[in-house]
């Protein structure tokens, strides 16, 4: 009896043991395609500048340049808080205006939860902005963020079909905030608002008008973050590369006309651009 007893607590065990781990393993984001463990950023990185060669790019890099000089001149700031308090006002916006579907609960919204947290601990983001990340019932391929509020639809989700991937996705969304540009955003909307009469709606809309809301250098440098910050997380960054490519090959293809009239790179630049700065720096 003492045997059995033994023996039985023994399978109890294994089975929670194990069992809970396969429950733990388990992605609905996509294949689980995690790399052997997490990783550590490797040192004195390497950043081809030159990774995109159109006229284009080039135009984008100096205006942004540029820009970053004159603000600079002027002076203006712009707070962790203010960043936090201009995503709540646009969620706040996106979701009064109800042409979005927020799912707010189920398998893949919880997933996406648990993914967050494990990319903003492992890869230590202390910026103070307050992330939250939002699923969207839609069948487009996109992702964004405003502020610390970052929104995935389930058309990215399913078209990608890879947890390594949206990772990346996701990374790339927070590196937009982390390397400052919707602060870079806010500031040219104070100097628009500061000579422009009325309200900061006008001078948002004005700025609206003018720019985008990221250039093709944002863009370029918030890939890179989702690959540091994916790897650091134990995912695979070539899944990345992977997923630019199937977009390349639903893109038209790149022309030095069509790309001065986006404000993202063709997506078979991304994809280059990134397998180069992978190709250099991870050993993969």
């Amino acid at each position: 009896m003492y045997k059995f007893s033994v023996f039985l607590l023994l399978i109890i065990f294994v089975f929670v043991c194990f069992g809970q781990t396969k429950i733990n393993a388990k992605s609905y984001l996509g294949e689980n395609d995690r790399l052997s463990s997490k990783e550590i950023l490797p040192q004195n990185i390497q950043i081809n500048e030159d990774c995109i060669k159109d006229v284009a790019y080039e135009s984008s890099n100096f205006i942004s340049d540029a820009e970053a000089m004159m603000i600079e001149i002027s002076g203006v700031t712009v707070s962790i808080k203010e960043v936090d308090e201009f995503g709540d006002k646009a969620n706040k916006t996106l979701k009064d205006d109800g042409k979005l579907k927020f799912i707010t609960r189920g398998a893949i919204y919880n997933d996406l939860q648990v993914l967050l947290d494990e990319l903003l601990v492992n890869a230590n983001i202390n910026s103070g902005i307050k992330y939250k990340i939002h699923l969207l019932d839609d069948d487009m391929i996109n992702s964004f963020t405003v502020g610390g509020h970052i929104y995935i639809t389930t058309g990215i989700i399913s078209f990608a079909k890879s947890r390594s991937a949206i990772a990346f996705v996701i990374g790339h969304e927070i590196g937009h905030n982390e390397n400052g540009d919707l602060e870079m955003v806010l500031k040219k909307i104070k100097i628009a608002n500061s000579m422009v009469e009325g309200t900061g709606d006008i001078g948002l809309a004005l700025q609206q008008m003018l720019t985008p809301f990221y250039n093709q250098k944002n863009e370029i440098e918030a890939d890179r973050f989702g690959v540091n910050i994916s790897y650091q997380s134990g995912y695979n960054p070539n899944k990345g590369v992977e997923l630019w490519k199937k977009i390349a090959e639903k893109e038209n293809s790149s022309s030095i006309v069509g790309s001065f009239s986006r404000s993202h790179p063709y997506s078979i630049d991304r994809m280059n651009c990134l397998d180069t700065y992978i190709t250099k720096n991870f050993n993969l």
